[in-house]
């Protein structure tokens, strides 16, 4: 049983390593942060409640590949640079999105539709 699920996890980390979904991964955050810059700006006025699906989704996407790269039964040679970005970007990500999350909700009150 322990061989097989040490197979699918080998076969969820060599597809979390192809290049496009690299590109998927810093691209989705990168625009994360500009609706959150545009939302937490005032230049665009996006409900509360969407930004909360789309924080979510991120949160839970991120939650999902650093336990596919980083968990106990895949063994690493060694750390790629796709690696080093994935966990700083992540942890950057999740420190940004939290401090402006509760910051836009404590003190900017938005419409809801």
């Amino acid at each position: 049983m322990l061989s097989k699920i040490k197979k699918v996890f080998q076969y969820l980390f060599e597809f979390s390593d192809k290049n496009w979904h690299h590109l998927i991964f810093i691209y989705s955050l990168y625009f994360s942060y500009f609706l959150f810059f545009i939302t937490f700006t005032g230049i665009v006025s996006i409900p509360t409640k969407y930004l909360h699906i789309l924080r979510m989704v991120i949160d839970y996407y991120i939650i999902l590949v650093l336990f596919i790269r980083f968990n106990p039964l895949i063994s690493h040679e060694k750390l790629t640079e796709f690696d080093r970005r994935l966990v700083f970007t992540a942890a950057t990500y999740m420190l940004l999105s939290s401090t402006m999350y509760d910051y836009v909700y404590s003190h900017i009150h938005f419409p809801s539709f």
